[in-house]
């Protein structure tokens, strides 16, 4: 069967329609299905990411809070220390104007020190020199402990102060005796210096402080 001009233009024409509603309902298809892929994947993406930000977020808040509380702590334990270290600080004054009353350091005692860490800088550079590093390292470890007893004698040269007691004890060397009765028992006797009409105090200090008191009082009297 031959078909005419006309019927092979319909044909092509019907293909020709056939093609385009197929590419038409292609592009619908594919645009319908690419924003239904895009919101599914947009919503699982957004699932997971919810199920992995979530717990990092619970995390970052539970460490924050940790940071907090070991920055208070560190806060609490640093005002401790230096609560601690002004505390030290007193003792060791103390203990310094103690060592000094007890057995006081001179200005020699302190050239001395100083001269026998120059001694050992001498000696750490000559074993350095040799080639032998333990003893030059011991020997300035021994320089700078003999230097910071130095600097702890004018520590202590600047920071002495007599003990409360000390006049107390020259006024009884001075104004009192003392007997021994038997091995095991001392008696010391002093003026009193206070009469009936005074106070008398409790307290063997404060007594002592009373007569030196009174006895200043008559030298005074004495010389006027």
């Amino acid at each position: 069967m031959e078909l005419t001009t006309p019927q092979i233009y319909g044909i092509f024409a019907a293909l020709s329609c056939a093609a385009i509603a197929g590419f038409i309902f292609y592009c619908i298809g594919l645009r319908a299905g690419r924003d239904a892929g895009e919101k599914q994947g947009r919503e699982t993406a957004a699932k997971h990411c919810k199920a992995i930000v979530h717990p990092l977020r619970e995390a970052l808040a539970e460490h924050r809070d940790l940071l907090d509380a070991r920055t208070r702590e560190a806060m609490t334990l640093r005002a401790n220390i230096k609560a601690e270290a002004d505390d030290h600080g007193k003792v060791e004054r103390g203990l310094l104007n103690r060592l000094a009353a007890a057995a006081p350091l001179s200005d020699e005692d302190h050239a001395v020190l100083l001269a026998v860490a120059n001694k050992l800088e001498l000696a750490a550079g000559t074993f350095a020199g040799l080639g032998s590093h333990d003893h030059a390292r011991f020997s300035r470890h021994l320089m700078a402990q003999v230097l910071d007893i130095a600097d702890r004698i004018k520590k202590a040269q600047a920071n002495t102060q007599p003990h409360p007691d000390s006049e107390l004890i020259e006024w009884l060397n001075d104004n009192a005796v003392h007997y021994i009765p038997d091995m095991s028992l001392v008696q010391i006797e002093m003026p009193t210096l206070l009469t009936a009409a005074d106070t008398w105090p409790p307290h063997l200090r404060q007594m002592l402080r009373a007569g030196i008191a009174k006895q200043a009082a008559e030298a005074v009297e004495n010389a006027a």
